[in-house]
């Protein structure tokens, strides 16, 4: 149940739809088992009114089958041990090289700067070229079926089909990850030779994530004629990046960092427009409108929109500590008004024959922020167990976790297997094979199923079931396993998180009932 400023609704997980309700059905769905004079009388209604409610909603139920009482009966995960077998043996889609556990900055909000559950420190441990030659030839061999997908749908596109940007697939990618990776180039620039000069070697994606600081005249030269994507972590104005972007020795590093992107601007003008883009962590305190300005005014900003993520359960203790108490991400209200806006005035999805690229460049800010965000709950709900209007007694989900291994690999600078980046280098839980002996199908499975049974029976009679988003590493204790009591951390915020989002698109639709029909593309 929740409600907007204008009415109040009841979201249906049985039927996986949101219905606008009167004040009386309201209140008797939120009380379902008080009397109707009780009910009446906290409404200051007739008791006839709420015994006709009481009817109506009994007759939705029999017709329609809203409010169903009806729970599944268990819950698995969609990983069995053939499935995992089958989609990663072709399959795989990304793989990311740790190159380097080094690292020339120390930024205040980095896992590996702070004592994060399960996180690994800041060491002098370098990949090297056997390890990353053997990790790239893995991935060549378990990508075949990838590759096929790819094809057949660049071709059926040509024959003019739409696919949606969520179900289309990319080319696979190969990408090289710190650390600060190029610490590391010798092994970076011998890795991204070896996988130009193999079978289709030109098609792959080859991408970097990396501070920026190193990327000197000759790596840039390297990287634009081998046509290396660029991530370049810049946290927005100069004020903003340099409280908790600093060297190792803690000097400021936003005018480094701008010095050599203006190399590349200026020697690569298309190479910077095309593969170069920048990622902003966003920190408290800030403010999106300023993020915003910055977005639409540097004048180095890549024509890539930049990307962002806002700190979250892996940020160090030691970060919070030295943080203004009350300090806030300012703005998102109005950051989201203005989304609305532009839904309502049909500037969203972007027309570019249209509007300018100072527009483009402020829809596609708008869009990274809400998008994906608005899909949970718009997208999921249509998705999730397939479709089904009634919730089956064996429900199959992901509990927020996708198959280890398929979407990304991600190979630690020794070797090691793990999902991806994000989750603890060193929690033993997420080790899912290495180099040597390739994927370790057990560790795999048992993951998933852990996953799964931590909170199994909780998840039987919860509400967000079919919209809950939690993420792996958010479900961590502190001794780098899986952990229940972290789980049930990330289960309170999910919920929280999905109610705000049902509450603001609910007050986008009011407004304009087809405001969402974009996202039906995506």
């Amino acid at each position: 149940m929740f409600e907007t400023e204008r009415f109040k609704y009841a979201y249906d997980i049985n039927t996986a739809r949101v219905l606008r309700v009167n004040p009386i059905i309201y209140s008797l769905l939120s009380h379902w088992d008080w009397a109707d004079n009780r009910i009446g009388a906290m409404l200051n209604e007739q008791e006839e009114r709420v015994s006709a409610a009481r009817t109506t909603v009994l007759k939705l139920s029999a017709e329609n089958e809203y409010f169903s009482t009806k729970r599944p009966l268990s819950i698995d995960t969609f990983h069995t041990r053939r499935r995992i077998e089958k989609k990663l043996e072709t399959e795989c889609r990304q793989m990311t090289l740790g190159v380097s556990e080094q690292c020339n900055m120390r930024c205040a909000y980095c896992p590996y700067t702070g004592n994060s559950p399960g996180e690994r420190r800041h060491s002098a441990k370098l990949m090297s070229w056997e390890t990353a030659r053997a990790a790239i030839d893995f991935f060549v061999d378990h990508c075949s079926g990838t590759w096929d997908e790819y094809y057949r749908q660049r071709a059926e596109i040509k024959g003019g089909r739409i696919i949606k940007r969520m179900d289309l697939m990319n080319r696979p990618c190969i990408g090289f990850y710190g650390g600060e990776p190029l610490i590391n180039w010798p092994v970076i620039k011998r890795a991204i030779e070896y996988i130009r000069a193999l079978p289709r070697g030109h098609e792959y994606h080859i991408n970097m994530t990396t501070n920026g600081t190193l990327l000197e005249p000759r790596i840039v030269d390297f990287l634009a004629r081998k046509q290396v994507a660029l991530l370049v972590s810049l946290d927005g104005p100069r004020a903003y990046h340099d409280r908790y972007r600093r060297m190792a020795n803690g000097e400021a590093t936003f005018d480094l960092i701008a010095s050599r992107l203006s190399y590349i601007h200026d020697t690569y003008p298309e190479y910077y427009d095309r593969q170069v883009g920048l990622m902003m962590v966003v920190a408290p305190p800030a403010d999106w409108l300023k993020l915003l300005e910055f977005e639409l005014t540097w004048e180095l900003m890549p024509e890539r929109p930049s990307t962002f993520t806002v700190i979250g359960e892996m940020t160090p203790r030691s970060f919070w500590d030295q943080v203004p108490q009350g300090s806030a991400i300012a703005n998102a209200d109005l950051m989201w008004q203005q989304y609305c806006d532009e839904i309502i005035r049909g500037n969203i999805p972007y027309r570019p024959e249209i509007f300018d690229k100072k527009e483009y460049r402020k829809i596609a800010f708008l869009r990274s922020m809400w998008d994906v965000q608005l899909l949970t709950v718009y997208g999921r709900t249509r998705n999730i167990l397939g479709g089904s209007t009634q919730v089956p007694d064996r429900v199959h989900t992901h509990f927020g976790m996708c198959l280890p291994g398929e979407l990304r690999i991600f190979v630690t600078a020794d070797g090691r297997f793990l999902p991806c980046e994000r989750v603890p280098s060193e929690a033993q839980a997420f080790q899912i094979g290495d180099v040597s002996s390739g994927f370790n199908f057990n560790a795999i499975g048992r993951l998933c199923k852990e996953n799964a049974h931590k909170v199994e029976q909780l998840c039987l009679s919860c509400w967000n079931l079919r919209t809950c988003h939690i993420k792996c590493n958010s479900i961590v204790g502190a001794d780098g396993r899986l952990s229940r009591s972290a789980r049930l951390r990330a289960c309170k915020k999910s919920k929280e998180a999905t109610n705000a989002l049902f509450v603001r698109m609910c007050s986008l639709l009011e407004q304009e009932p087809e405001a969402l029909k974009f996202l039906d593309e995506i």
